[in-house]
């Protein structure tokens, strides 16, 4: 692939030009059909690449047959995605017959009942935001807490993990993906 060439059509489509240790490569894409218009037309191949917080040179992953799903490979043992699920709230009807019933009828206290009334409105606040996702969006919960929540991409072309790595999907030069080599240098 001709370096101006590939310059050109990222400066034209207002993508960023970034480098692996053997080539350069597009990234930036908005959405998969972008990326695979740009390799068709650039005669290039889209892949993943990855790079550690720190880092100047993107590593090659694998070739790319979509987007990015974010899903519980990226995720920490303190961490749990949620998606709409409008029978969400079935899950807590054990919690609202044993553990409610049970502080009524036997450690009933103002404090308690305070509680009781703050951990509740937590689950609605959260059963607010999941009937709110779009259908490209999930929750993350963080320690389990639901007051903890943030909205994340199902599907996306750049993501940030929760560690020191960055993933994006991006258009190469067909044949120029990097070496096991290289790949292990940004490990």
């Amino acid at each position: 692939m001709n370096n101006l060439k590939f310059i050109k059509y990222a400066n034209l489509h207002n993508l960023e030009v970034a480098f692996t240790r053997n080539s350069e490569i597009i990234i930036g894409f908005d959405d998969f059909a972008a990326a695979k218009k740009c390799a068709d037309e650039l005669n290039g191949i889209v892949c993943y690449f990855s790079r550690r917080d720190g880092s100047q040179y993107w590593s090659y992953e694998n070739t790319a047959d979509g987007p990015l799903e974010i899903n519980d490979y990226w995720l920490t043992d303190d961490m749990e995605l949620y998606r709409h699920d409008p029978n969400w709230f079935e899950n807590y009807k054990d919690f609202f017959e044993t553990v409610v019933t049970d502080m009524m009828e036997n450690d009933f206290t103002y404090e308690s009942l305070d509680i009781l009334v703050g951990y509740i409105q937590e689950i609605k606040r959260f059963h607010e935001k999941m009937m709110a996702l779009d259908e490209n969006e999930q929750l993350l919960v963080y320690n389990g807490r639901l007051s903890s929540v943030e909205v994340v991409p199902i599907n996306t072309m750049h993501y940030h993990d929760f560690d020191v790595k960055d993933s994006v999907v991006g258009v190469m030069a067909f044949g120029c993906h990097d070496t096991e080599e290289d790949e292990d240098d940004n490990k």
